[in-house]
């Protein structure tokens, strides 16, 4: 598992750090984040989206339309931020929340290289289609799970897969 990078001279609240170990877990579990570009004129542009966390390379995956307003907002600045909840719980009594949060700062690259994309789509997959899986066998799963990335990889006329490069990871819990 590649390290996750930290940038010490950012402002964060390091009594409320998360733990590493849990911070994996929380980029391996969870489904859906919010991409925040900005756009043309500095708007702020956050979306939900889905991702998958390749453990190899410490990259964010995501695959989108290859057209919209976040594609242009890459074009021009390519500097991303991504931002996952990991477990969040109200405390009504106390007007307050029991949360965890992971934020991430990065790039964010087009996958253009076919064997990147072709192996990024299998992490994809991995992640999204384990019911479609479930009850097989190995070498059936595999199988299956490579058929699902060979559709993802030829649908790539019509949607793209990026990777998020992070420059610096930070977390919080309260």
């Amino acid at each position: 598992m590649k390290q996750l990078p930290t940038e010490t001279w950012r402002r964060h609240h390091s009594k409320k750090n998360i733990a590493e170990d849990r911070v994996y877990e929380i980029l391996n579990s969870a489904h859906w984040g919010v991409l925040s570009t900005v756009s043309e004129d500095g708007e702020p542009y956050g979306v939900p989206i889905s991702f998958v966390y390749d453990n190899k390379s410490g990259d964010i995956i995501i695959h989108t339309a290859i057209k919209g307003q976040k594609i242009e907002n890459f074009a021009r600045d390519n500097r991303v931020c991504f931002s996952i909840v990991g477990s969040a719980d109200l405390i009504a009594d106390k007007f307050s929340a029991k949360y965890e949060s992971v934020l991430v700062f990065g790039r964010i690259y087009k996958i253009t290289d076919y064997d990147q994309s072709y192996q990024s789509a299998v992490t994809f997959c991995r992640k999204f289609a384990p019911k479609i899986v479930e009850g097989m066998e190995f070498q059936a799963a595999e199988a299956q799970i490579d058929d699902l990335a060979q559709i993802i990889n030829n649908a790539l006329d019509s949607m793209a897969l990026y990777k998020i490069v992070p420059s610096h990871v930070s977390s919080k819990t309260f």
